[in-house]
């Protein structure tokens, strides 16, 4: 079959950031290249729902750490149309790779958000961020991924790169007979990644990471940057400041009122230091540790 597509690029900002080293990672962030959106012949997407029938998008992972635990996902949708009446349940799920020629097989684990949450995440042009409810046990490959809606008028597409941006692309489909291929493989013959981004963290330095609130932060230790993200997105942020040993408030940055954000911390020296979150749900301290 030909591959019949065009392309629609678009630029993301920077919404989280990945780090090189530390207990936790975001992998496969930033994505390489620039985003694009492959639409089929005005029938859907190639990443998403289409007249194929296409039913699951994923992403391939081999780089996981030994004993890494899967914590949560990031899922940055390009398209997202709630049609139907019903606020439908959208399935993430991550899979290991024991599926024919190391497709997706036995799933792992799984998560499910309303559609209508998705589709006011693309309309704030913000990602969609799931929690696992325990931290998933890495030991080998895997995928992460979302199926797909299938009721007519409710559709979801996730954003890519472009082709050639990566030499062997992670991103796959599945089939409506229930059949896994890559992107590489299939009818499509595109070298993609999904923009699927799964924050990976070792056993060392896990503890702690949720607080009452769900929050996720990371690096631990921290370098040059700590991240951030609340269970809770319905919490919101309005600034952060970093408060050495003493008492004495070190940073101060102002945040835009979402559930996550990153911090430059790289002109800090090494110690011992307090975040300090003003947040809708009230005031919290979590302990960081900066390492040089």
């Amino acid at each position: 079959m030909a591959n019949n597509t065009d392309t629609t690029s678009f630029k993301r900002i920077n919404y989280i950031c990945a780090v090189a080293r530390g207990s936790c990672d975001s992998l496969n962030f930033p994505l390489p290249g620039d985003y694009a959106l492959y639409p089929i012949d005005g029938n859907g997407y190639v990443s998403g729902n289409n007249s194929y029938g296409t039913f699951a998008i994923s992403s391939y992972f081999d780089e996981y750490g030994d004993g890494g635990e899967l914590v949560a996902g990031i899922f940055d949708f390009a398209v997202a149309v709630k049609a139907s009446n019903n606020n439908i349940p959208i399935w993430f799920k991550v899979w290991d790779a024991s599926g024919v020629s190391g497709s997706p097989g036995n799933v792992l684990d799984s998560i499910s958000v309303p559609i209508a949450s998705i589709v006011d995440d693309v309309e704030f042009g913000i990602p969609t961020i799931l929690f696992f409810e325990e931290p998933v046990i890495l030991d080998g490959p895997f995928y992460l991924g979302v199926e797909l809606p299938q009721i007519f008028g409710d559709t979801l597409a996730l954003s890519t790169n472009f082709d050639g941006d990566v030499e062997i692309g992670n991103g796959w489909s599945q089939n409506s007979d229930g059949s896994w291929a890559s992107y590489a493989s299939s009818q499509w013959n595109l070298e993609i990644d999904n923009a699927i981004f799964p924050v990976v963290c070792q056993p060392v330095g896990i503890e702690n990471h949720y607080l009452e609130m769900g929050l996720l932060i990371y690096p631990v230790p921290a370098t040059n940057r700590v991240n951030f993200v609340f269970k809770d997105a319905s919490i919101k942020v309005s600034s952060v400041n970093l408060i050495d040993m003493t008492g004495r408030q070190v940073l101060s940055f102002p945040m835009d009122g979402s559930n996550f954000g990153s911090i430059n911390i790289d002109v800090v020296a090494k110690g011992f230091y307090f975040l300090s979150f003003d947040t809708s749900a009230g005031a919290m301290n979590k302990k960081i540790v900066v390492r040089r």
